[in-house]
């Protein structure tokens, strides 16, 4: 996938830098097949069809009918949980910089101290959703992308 700037739509990647992201098949399919709402360009519109701005909002809401707490669940939850199941799976940390439009490796680096937080058993991350991110291999997330 390749992330660029759509200033029609207020939309631009951090520091405008056009950047290519990897992303599965399977959800490229699954996305193409969704329903459009009133012949809409957007995946998940707003009820109008625009551009949906409350996206924090669903999400907190779909957190709580999880039984979650909303208030650790935000957007920035994909981002990481992303470069961390990469991360884990054994991915080369500049190829997770580069896809995440990291312009420092430390701020990639970031997500590997919570790889060896979650090997250790701390506390911090025992939610079993993040667990099974733990466990994924290399392998499981090629042939996700694939």
């Amino acid at each position: 996938m390749r992330v660029t700037a759509k200033p029609e739509l207020g939309f631009s990647p951090k520091r405008w830098e056009e950047r290519e992201a990897p992303v599965p098949k399977r959800l490229i399919e699954l996305l193409k097949a969704h329903p459009r709402v009133n012949g809409s360009r957007f995946v998940f519109p707003s009820p109008r069809g625009n551009r949906e701005l409350h996206m924090l909002d669903k999400s907190k809401e779909i957190a709580r009918r999880a039984k979650l707490d909303p208030a650790r669940f935000d957007l920035r939850k994909f981002r990481s949980t992303y470069a961390t199941r990469l991360l884990r799976a054994g991915f080369d940390v500049r190829t997770v910089q580069q896809w995440m439009g990291h312009k420092s490796l430390e701020t990639t680096m970031r997500y590997l101290a919570r790889r060896r937080t979650c090997t250790t058993g701390s506390t911090k991350f025992r939610s079993p959703a993040f667990l099974a991110v733990c466990r994924l291999t290399r392998g499981q997330i090629l042939r996700a992308l694939d």
